[in-house]
């Protein structure tokens, strides 16, 4: 993820406005001004990191099932799949009722371990190296993203 990318989600989440979130839900249909398109994206964002860190015990839970080998690597890429999806139903359905959290301060750098784990699903293969595109990893580099973000996201929350 690139660092301009990451300055411009801490920016709005630092200037995150509540009123002006539901302000712009109310006209999403005819913001016609690209740059308010971009805030209510980020606006958009930030809800959706909230809402994965209020499972974060969830997340952790099912990475520690990985780690453990109590899951393959097929079961925790459906389970976590499913679960990152459904936070972001319940986050469509939130705005549509203009029902907004205030974020955590910690939810950004969380929604950023948790966009690496998707990434990181996206990109794994079964396939051996041979048979696998450029961009995908296999069972081993899976692991081992796993393994870091696993130390990264344990220690996060512990803070």
């Amino acid at each position: 993820m690139s660092s301009d990318w990451e300055k411009i989600r801490r920016s709005a989440l630092l200037n995150y406005n509540k009123k002006l979130h539901i302000e712009m839900l109310n006209q999403k249909e005819i913001i016609l001004n690209d740059e308010l398109k971009s805030k209510l994206q980020f606006y958009s964002i930030i809800l959706m990191d909230q809402l994965n860190w209020e499972i974060k015990s969830q997340y952790l839970e099912l990475l520690t099932q990985f780690i453990e080998k109590e899951i393959d690597i097929l079961k925790f890429i459906v389970v976590f799949r499913e679960r990152y999806e459904c936070i972001q139903k319940i986050k469509n359905v939130l705005e549509s009722n203009r029902i907004i959290l205030s974020p955590n301060k910690n939810s950004l750098e969380f929604g950023n371990l948790m966009l690496r784990i998707y990434n990181c699903c996206d990109a794994y293969s079964g396939d051996r190296e041979p048979f696998r595109d450029k961009y995908e990893i296999g069972e081993i580099e899976f692991t081992n993203f796993m393994e870091e973000i696993y130390f990264q996201l344990k220690e996060f929350i512990q803070e």
